[in-house]
């Protein structure tokens, strides 16, 4: 098991009861430590209470009942990694877990009978209104930085099938092939023609949702999402190809100038600099301000 970096709260529950702690850790460092940030996770409590008093309600339970009054049972707790407890969105994602388990039966269902639970699959089935469990299984294959590309994905499909009153279907999507072609069939429109010059084969508008959709996929990242903007000619969205990979994203909704609003390399990352030369060359000849972004976007 890998050394867990305790934060303050989880100190002050060893301080406050050692042996409660110790207990609870045993059975489930998950555990332990929701239970030391326990208030940010929504502990079923009648009144408002600060820790020291929701530990003094809990260190004489038995360890299954901590977890039942936490709303997340311990034979699900256990199922997640131990490895999430790095993550900067755990006290959200287990504030999630808690009510998709509380609301969303099928889901729940699903998730107890998995071998492991990731917090990234279980945002996605708090986000939108799917319990397809093949779904669910193709997204718990995948790498958490990818999961958290696809679930911007399901989010806009979600949103076009709430707003055109349709509903998910079973298999609508199970993989990345069947993803993109629901999202090109649900967004199969064409943004405005950009007023700017593309390099051919170097930088390049998308067009089209379509488009949109299979580039964020390639590049693992959540371009998909500004698809409303892209619609309504605010933003346009380019696909950078040479010197490497990597994602433009212009805005025209302020008056004057327009402006480079983000610029990524694969998966996120940060642009190398010979990308950062040719893009910020491009821009100059097109008259797009890079000075925002460069103070405060590119390191």
């Amino acid at each position: 098991m890998p050394t867990i970096d305790f934060n303050r709260p989880e100190q002050e529950l060893r301080a406050f009861d050692g042996a409660f702690y110790d207990r609870l850790h045993a059975a489930s460092p998950m555990l332990a430590w929701a239970v030391a940030n326990i208030i940010n996770i929504e502990l079923d409590t009648q009144t408002p209470c600060d820790s020291e008093d929701a530990w003094a309600a809990l260190h004489t339970l038995p360890t299954r009942q901590v977890a039942r009054r936490l709303g997340i049972p311990l034979q699900v707790i256990r199922k997640v990694p131990v490895g999430h407890l790095g993550s900067l969105s755990l006290t959200q994602d287990l504030a999630m877990l808690k009510r998709v388990l509380l609301q969303k039966p099928k889901c729940g269902r699903f998730l107890r009978h998995c071998r492991e639970i990731n917090l990234g699959v279980v945002r996605a089935m708090y986000l939108i209104e799917c319990d397809d469990a093949a779904l669910w299984r193709w997204l718990g294959e995948l790498d958490s930085t990818t999961v958290d590309a696809v679930t911007d994905h399901l989010i806009v499909i979600d949103k076009v099938l709430r707003q055109t009153g349709r509903r998910w279907q079973a298999g609508m999507v199970r993989s990345e092939t069947s993803l993109a072609r629901t999202y090109e069939r649900l967004l199969a429109i064409h943004f405005p023609e950009p007023p700017f010059t593309d390099e051919p084969h170097c930088i390049e508008a998308i067009r089209s949702g379509s488009e949109l959709a299979r580039w964020g996929l390639q590049q693992r990242n959540c371009v998909g999402s500004y698809i409303n903007a892209c619609m309504a000619g605010d933003k346009i969205a380019y696909r950078m190809l040479t010197p490497a990979p990597g994602t433009l994203l212009i805005s025209l909704e302020e008056a004057g100038k327009p402006w480079l609003v983000d610029a990524r390399a694969h998966a996120n990352g940060e642009p190398s600099i010979e990308q950062i030369s040719v893009l910020t060359a491009w821009c100059d000849r097109n008259g797009i301000n890079t000075n925002g972004w460069l103070m405060e976007g590119a390191r």
